[in-house]
């Protein structure tokens, strides 16, 4: 019998596993950017952290989803890069 603990805690909405306080790097890979993203984020406050023993600091996934959250929804986006693509093609002409 294992009697390890789970090293995840929580799960994302396609059921893969994630844990409750991420590196930069499982943070990136989280949200598929780069790990220097993750380091601007934390540096801007868009996350709150841990410190974690002497290895650093750790991002809570928690913060990490309300994050997500406050983002536009990708309709909004197409919306306005549409319009930003309308008014810097407009000025080119």
């Amino acid at each position: 019998m294992d009697h390890r603990k789970p090293i995840h805690e929580g799960s994302d909405m396609s059921g893969e596993r994630w844990p409750a306080l991420m590196t930069r790097q499982v943070a990136a890979e989280y949200l598929s950017v780069s790990p220097k993203t993750i380091q601007r984020l934390v540096a801007d406050g868009a996350f709150r952290t841990r410190a974690f023993s002497r290895t650093g600091v750790r991002i809570c996934r928690a913060s990490v989803d309300e994050w997500i959250e406050t983002l536009p929804e990708a309709h909004v986006m197409r919306n306005r890069m549409r319009r930003n693509d309308k008014l810097t093609t407009g000025a080119r002409q």
